[in-house]
């Protein structure tokens, strides 16, 4: 909190805060958003909200004269709202999956028959020809080492 008046309070809505918001979801642990919109007490929200939910707060809790001029939808502006879309965006873009990474082939032969196995079971997360790396699901990881037994002497 920046600034806190009897009719407002002004802070710094910044991605920090924001993934702060999006990130931890202990249901005993609480957060508060500060923006620069005006509201009349300390709102606390529970941590683990989503973007909307900080967009309909801070239009739910805009200034009356905010309202009266944008009205209830352009009282944030519509790069704000963006930009804390695009801040949750960006913590979704990565996704963690158990897995398996096999490396120490012996050979070309090897590395592209846990390849192409890999390929056909749909187990094949991953894989990079040039360093011979091949990365599969940890369910594949039984199929691949049967097929690793039952086909290691024809390579």
């Amino acid at each position: 909190m920046t600034y806190r008046f009897n009719d407002m309070s002004v802070g710094i809505l910044t991605r920090e805060s924001v993934r702060r918001a999006l990130q931890v979801s202990f249901s005993n642990w609480f957060g508060w958003i500060c923006g620069f919109i005006n509201f009349a007490d300390y709102i606390f929200l529970q941590v683990g909200i989503t973007a909307s939910q900080i967009i309909s707060f801070l239009r739910a809790n805009a200034h009356k004269q905010c309202l009266a001029t944008g009205g209830p939808l352009n009282c944030l502006p519509v790069t704000v709202a963006d930009q804390i879309r695009l801040w949750e965006d960006e913590r979704k873009r990565l996704t963690f999956t158990e897995a398996t990474l096999y490396s120490a082939f012996e050979g070309e032969p090897e590395f592209i028959g846990v390849r192409d196995f890999s390929l056909r079971e749909g187990i094949l997360l991953w894989a990079d020809s040039d360093k011979k790396l091949v990365i599969v699901s940890d369910e594949g990881h039984e199929k691949v080492r049967a097929w690793w037994k039952a086909n290691k002497a024809s390579m």
